[in-house]
């Protein structure tokens, strides 16, 4: 009998604590007063999630208002958090525990892409019409397109960049307002900009680790249509093997980056280059162009120490080579629909998305946080130029999207396993830069790895 008594406590126990997690402030969508409550969970944190909010905020104060909807932002931490969760709540299938929308990266929206429970963004348009597709970027929707069929709707979009100190040009006699186009450039450059202090380097030409993030624009600059893996890099469909070792890409990128290794001034081994930029112990990285905002507004805090002060150079991601083309991979987090079974919910998160996408929330967003306007309006808006006008800087970014119109398919990879491809790409580039394996035992060891990670998910999970 006490056996029975622990067990029924116990199984009381469990649902208690189950039914909390499922509880208003986890995601729960209410119709209360006539007022639908729709819940946005997001990866995002600091500044730029307070721009979110304020967002929703205006929303909440005027079509909200009108159609009696209220939308609240709830934050879960990083992106790989807000995608664990997501998927244990869509594992679990308890629709009244999911967010009515979820704001995902390329990771999290391969991990959700085949769910019953998403409810595709392509749907919503033929039902609903009222979106003018041809207004919003072609980069940004590619991001989120799988097998031609529109997933969910770009957020937080942008495209790699290269960061540099313009006194540090000048002092290595380099004209600041030339940053070096290719990598033979690059690797030229960043021997000037090294300091040495004896057999010690004080300062480093470059740091980066190239890998996933990198290779997205390195790999498909440098042929029509060309991947990382099969399959459009996941985007036509689930890949089972990498095509850059027999496509030759790899090994045309890294016979030229190895220009950069052999000049000794690249730090491989730096997983913080912002930092390291800011300390002044790098002249160059690479990384999101959305880093001038956070760089910009360190150089205010720190206007009282000259020690700190770096005129900030950005410029397009260097090419290849010469003969490579002018994209860049664009793409980022994305927001989607989930299906909780209401659809006067549904209606209602489908009214924020479009809120979302109309020109001068575009503007809003590209101001306050870097990140690409979706629609292209937004660049008639009067204070979207005046801020153009006032911080020149921020113009390179538009100047990539640009030069990429026509590269759409240049994305991020949608491939399982994301983190330990990533690690498998840049660990075997490391250990190249250090001189432990030759390019041609760098390239067959990165294959064999993301292809054995890419072929086990697909035995395991055969695409329906």
């Amino acid at each position: 009998m006490k056996k029975i008594i622990s067990l029924v406590l116990a199984t009381a126990l469990i649902v208690t604590l189950f039914t909390a997690c499922g509880s208003k402030d986890e995601g729960a969508t209410t119709t209360t007063g006539g007022v639908t409550t729709v819940t946005m969970w997001t990866a995002l944190s600091g500044a730029t999630l307070d721009v979110l909010n304020s967002i929703a905020a205006d929303f909440n104060n005027t079509v909200g208002k009108e159609k009696n909807i209220n939308v609240q932002v709830i934050a879960q931490g990083s992106y790989t958090d807000t995608s664990t969760k997501m998927k244990a709540a869509l594992q679990a299938g308890i629709k009244s525990d999911y967010p009515d929308i979820i704001h995902l990266n390329s990771n999290g929206a391969f991990d959700i892409k085949q769910s019953p429970d998403v409810v595709w963004a392509d749907d919503m348009i033929a039902k609903d019409k009222s979106i003018d597709m041809s207004k919003l970027n072609k980069n940004a929707l590619q991001a989120v397109t799988y097998k031609g069929k529109l997933l969910g709707l770009p957020l937080s979009n942008s495209s790699i960049v290269l960061y540099y100190n313009k006194d540090m040009f000048k002092e290595a006699g380099l004209d600041p307002e030339k940053p070096p186009v290719t990598i033979a450039d690059l690797a030229d450059y960043a021997k000037k900009l090294m300091k040495k202090d004896g057999a010690k380097i004080t300062r480093y030409g470059i740091s980066t680790q190239p890998g996933i993030y990198q290779l997205s624009s390195w790999i498909p600059m440098q042929k029509t249509k060309t991947f990382q893996t099969e399959k459009e890099d996941g985007r036509a469909g689930l890949p089972t093997k990498v095509i850059f070792d027999t496509e030759g890409t790899m090994k045309t990128f890294l016979t030229e980056w190895k220009k950069v290794i052999d000049t000794g001034a690249l730090d491989c081994m730096d997983t913080s280059p912002r930092t390291s930029f800011e300390a002044k112990g790098t002249a160059m990285y690479t990384e999101s162009m959305v880093q001038l905002r956070t760089l910009e507004k360190n150089q205010v805090t720190n206007a009282s120490d000259p020690s700190k002060k770096i005129d900030i150079g950005i410029a397009k991601f260097p090419r290849v080579n010469a003969e490579s083309n002018p994209g860049t991979a664009i793409g980022g987090s994305a927001i989607f629909l989930l299906n909780r079974g209401n659809e006067k919910t549904l209606d209602a998160a489908w009214e924020f998305e479009k809120y979302l996408t109309t020109p001068d929330v575009c503007a809003n967003w590209f101001i306050k946080t870097g990140y690409y306007p979706l629609n292209n309006d937004a660049y008639n808006n009067q204070a979207l130029k005046d801020f153009l006008s006032s911080d020149p800087k921020s113009q390179i970014p538009l100047n990539i999207l640009s030069d990429s119109k026509g590269y759409e398919y240049m994305q991020e990879p949608w491939v399982p396993s994301y983190d330990d491809f990533k690690a498998a790409e840049i660990d075997n580039i490391v250990s190249l830069s250090e001189g432990k394996q030759d390019i041609d035992t760098t390239i067959k060891n990165i294959t064999e790895k993301c292809n054995t990670l890419l072929s086990d998910y697909a035995k395991s999970n055969p695409e329906k």
